[in-house]
């Protein structure tokens, strides 16, 4: 609350004066975070602003991909991985109002793929990776069916028993995107 004093004074010398209180309130601080996650699953945004006196009645979220939230917390599922500008716009009780814009990440999922060949009881069985993801680095947990596993990009293993196995291949990014 600030004290603002008027006078007046005429030609004539006379004079008057008036005290009238303003009160100027406070803009919200506006934040959150949003940690990235891997594409088809939900990115949950923290809001995290506060304001001084008063409370927050309003919020906007702009999603950064055409769509919004008046949600406190949203949660969104992207429709393609990529990184957006999100804008969040906090309206105080009073009028108020305060936004900030951050860029938020949606990361692209790996490609999990292989070819092999049949082979007999005994002989070694070469697996062929064909995963694909761009530019990042992948990690490999192959299971042969058998209860056998392993990590290497482009493995090699043998059946003990003739028969029809499920083979397993996950690719994962180091970032923990996995397929």
């Amino acid at each position: 609350v600030f004290p603002v004093k008027l006078t007046a004074i005429s030609k004539a010398g006379c004079k008057d004066s008036v005290i009238k209180n303003v009160i100027v309130n406070p803009l919200p601080a506006t934040s959150f975070t949003a940690n990235p996650v891997c594409w088809k699953s939900p990115l949950e945004f923290k809001n995290e602003t506060q304001i001084k006196t008063g409370a927050i009645q309003t919020y906007n979220w702009n999603l950064g991909d055409g769509t919004n939230s008046i949600d406190i917390n949203p949660k969104k599922i992207y429709e393609k991985p990529g990184k957006y500008e999100v804008t969040l716009v906090a309206i105080s009780n009073k009028g108020c109002r305060k936004d900030t814009t951050k860029e938020v990440e949606v990361r692209t999922l790996p490609m999990a793929n292989f070819t092999f060949q049949d082979v007999c009881v005994n002989a070694p069985a070469s697996f062929t990776n064909n995963s694909i993801l761009e530019g990042e680095y992948l990690n490999y947990f192959w299971s042969f069916g058998d209860t056998a596993t392993s990590t290497v990009q482009d493995p090699v293993h043998s059946y003990i028993n003739a028969g029809k196995y499920a083979v397993r291949l996950t690719a994962s990014t180091d970032l923990g995107c996995k397929d």
